[in-house]
């Protein structure tokens, strides 16, 4: 589960989507995480992608709920540092400049 991934001693990334519908959400997979240099920089993260069709969403989102962080929006993006807090969450498309930036302050 998502307890045991917050635990890894890594950072984490928890991207929250919806494909179905949300154009922000392709635009962030077809340009932002397409970056080379986003891709790079992931390497350090456990990435999480979830949409909001998937089996598990239901569960994440009372998650995030119970923590404080309500799901407002597709897409949610969740960056927690390596003791497993959340210390960042974007509710939007940001550009690969802008996601870079995001996950290099995320220790």
């Amino acid at each position: 589960g998502i307890e045991a991934r917050e635990a890894s001693g890594k950072p984490m990334l928890v991207d929250v989507g919806a494909e179905e519908w949300c154009i922000a959400c392709r635009e962030l997979d077809e340009i932002t995480f397409a970056n080379a240099e986003v891709i790079k920089e992931l390497e350090r993260f456990v990435v999480v992608k979830l949409d909001e069709a998937d089996e598990a969403y239901p569960e994440i989102k009372k998650h995030f709920d119970e923590k404080g962080y309500p799901i407002a929006g597709m897409p949610s993006l969740f960056f927690h540092n390596s003791e497993g807090e959340i210390v960042e969450v974007v509710n939007q498309f940001i550009p690969p400049e802008k996601m870079l930036e995001k996950l290099k302050a995320v220790k």
